[in-house]
């Protein structure tokens, strides 16, 4: 079973000090920086895009 996840973000976010992400489920927020929650995806093995909203 492929088990991939591609995360896409809004290249906006890019720069952004901070993100507020949902984990799971939309009853907390984490905040994290940018760069920590790409380094979570990437070593998950993960894909990542970005897109212009």
């Amino acid at each position: 079973m492929d088990q991939t996840v591609e995360v896409v973000f809004d290249k906006d976010l890019v720069d952004e000090a901070t993100i507020g992400v949902h984990p799971g489920e939309n009853d907390a927020t984490v905040w994290i920086s940018f760069s920590d929650i790409k380094k979570v995806i990437t070593d998950m093995g993960d894909q990542m895009s970005y897109v212009e909203i």
